[in-house]
């Protein structure tokens, strides 16, 4: 009589379970790795959007129209009337509120423009601004920081 014996399938099960298991286990973990780094990606392109856009609003000041607080955490800046004639407040601010970048305009009404910040530091020499911001998430069991550094020539 031909046929299996029961040791040699459950061997044939046995090694079967394993290939699937190291298989799904393989694709469970590129299926993270996607999601982590698409994530990161995306969180990368709108903190960079968002300095970006902060770049070059203040790109549109002088030196002596910004002022920075003590710790370098926060920026105010004069608009210039040849950018926004009509507005009622005459100074847009830029700081980091619970670990988001907030920017106000007119007083009083904030905007968030990203999240998971972690620190938001402006520098002034001569007439560059230095402008950098460290983000920091949790993905998918893996943390992932970066840190975005812009650097503005302010008008003369």
């Amino acid at each position: 009589m031909k046929g299996f014996t029961l040791v040699e399938l459950i061997v044939s099960v046995a090694i079967l379970s394993f290939i699937v298991i190291a298989t799904t286990s393989l694709f469970s973990a590129g299926h993270d790795v996607f999601e982590t780094s698409s994530g990161s990606l995306d969180m990368q392109r709108l903190i960079r959007q968002s300095v970006g856009g902060m770049a070059q609003e203040l790109r549109q000041s002088s030196r002596s129209d910004i002022v920075i607080a003590g710790d370098g955490s926060t920026i105010e800046c004069r608009i210039p009337t040849a950018i926004d004639p009509l507005t009622k407040s005459d100074t847009i601010s830029y700081r980091l509120v619970n670990n988001q970048l907030v920017r106000e305009h007119p007083a009083g009404t904030q905007k968030v423009l990203a999240l998971n910040i972690d620190s938001l530091t402006f520098s002034l020499d001569d007439a560059v601004l230095s402008i950098q911001v460290q983000a920091r998430v949790r993905m998918h069991k893996r943390e992932v920081s970066f840190t975005i550094q812009e650097r503005v020539t302010l008008r003369s």
